[in-house]
């Protein structure tokens, strides 16, 4: 019996630690929005992004929870519903082989032109147009 209960008790402790359930920041959203707002053409996500991390990618709209799955090689659930949308991206932080940080950025902030992922601490340049009303 007690074989039976330490093996529940790993497989709890095994599919827990695979879940990629991490809530949106909104302090580093805020921290985007405002190098958004004080460079108008491109900023350093670092300048940001003031916490330890070794890839970020950017997901626009319309992206499927699949294609994020794929790009960033681990499941990733997030509220957002970004495959329905067109007004939002996303921008996922990853260490190590985890997600540990994700923002909102609504469109109207201005869409990202950003050709090669994953962005990585040392090539953190983010280009952006902003976009016209």
């Amino acid at each position: 019996m007690k074989w039976v209960t330490a093996l529940l008790i790993l497989f709890f402790i095994a599919v827990s630690g695979c879940s990629q359930n991490v809530k949106e920041s909104q302090s580093l959203k805020k921290d985007i929005r405002s190098e958004m707002n004080l460079h108008k053409s491109e900023f350093r996500l670092s300048h940001a992004a003031d916490f330890s991390w070794e890839k970020a990618y950017i997901f626009g709209p319309y992206t499927t929870e699949d294609e994020i799955e794929k790009e960033l090689g681990m499941p990733f659930k997030n509220e957002s519903n970004l495959e329905q949308r067109e007004d939002m991206n996303i921008i996922v932080f990853v260490k190590g082989n985890r997600v540990i940080m994700y923002a909102e950025i609504p469109r109207s902030y201005g869409d990202f032109l950003v050709r090669d992922l994953p962005i990585t601490p040392k090539k953190d340049q983010i280009r952006f147009q902003e976009i016209k009303t």
